[in-house]
């Protein structure tokens, strides 16, 4: 397992008061959501990208933002335009250096959650940081749920097999509940510490023979 540089961070922070994790969205964000879903039919990729996905992964973008602007207001993001979000994520924000790929589920995560292949292991499309993202459309609420370092995703990443949908199913311990980690993490320590290379035993998968 790769060390954690969290140990070596014994600098206080003086963070905001901890409040929930959670976000209500407006009427105009759940507006804009479902415009980018409709006209998601009408682009290219449309046959990949099913509108109900971008629906959910554009209030996942907007709910993370408004969490994050809420609790370190002291750190640089960058943003990918809202109509080229996509239904996996990749890349979403830029924060300190770091990559991001926010995961958006719908109300409760399941036990795992769906990677995508090229997400881990294309170098344009790998994140430091995967961000799992709760979504209770009912309620017009966002919940930023819990994290995973690329790195450590990496050195599990053996003991699993690649789906045929060429995505992987990660168990949802491996991620970080604690999002004051993800918060350290940012505002305390250097991207260039996390390395997003991959072992040469990557570039070729086997995949999960369909189900």
């Amino acid at each position: 397992m790769p060390q954690d540089p969290m140990l070596s961070v014994n600098e206080w922070i003086d963070f905001e008061e901890i409040a929930t994790e959670s976000i209500v969205l407006d009427s105009s964000q759940i507006e804009q959501a479902m415009q980018l879903a409709r006209s998601s039919v009408n682009r290219s990729h449309a046959n990949q990208w099913q509108p109900w996905s971008i629906y959910l992964q554009t209030l996942a973008h907007l709910g993370f933002e408004q969490w994050l602007k809420s609790r370190a207001r002291d750190v640089t993001l960058h943003s990918m335009p809202l109509n080229a979000v996509t239904n996996d994520g990749w890349a979403s924000f830029q924060i300190n250096g770091f990559k991001l790929c926010l995961l958006a589920t719908a109300s409760q995560p399941d036990e795992t959650i769906a990677i995508t292949r090229s997400a881990i292991v294309t170098a344009e499309m790998a994140a430091h940081f995967y961000v799992v993202v709760a979504i209770a459309e009912e309620l017009s609420q966002v919940t930023i749920h819990s994290f995973l370092r690329h790195d450590v995703l990496v050195a599990q990443l053996p003991t699993l097999t690649c789906n045929a949908d060429e995505t992987y199913s990660i168990p949802l311990p491996w991620f970080d509940s604690d999002l004051d980690h993800l918060l350290l993490y940012l505002r305390c320590t250097e991207s260039s510490i996390f390395s997003l290379e991959l072992p040469t035993e990557f570039a070729s998968i086997t995949l999960a023979p369909p189900q």
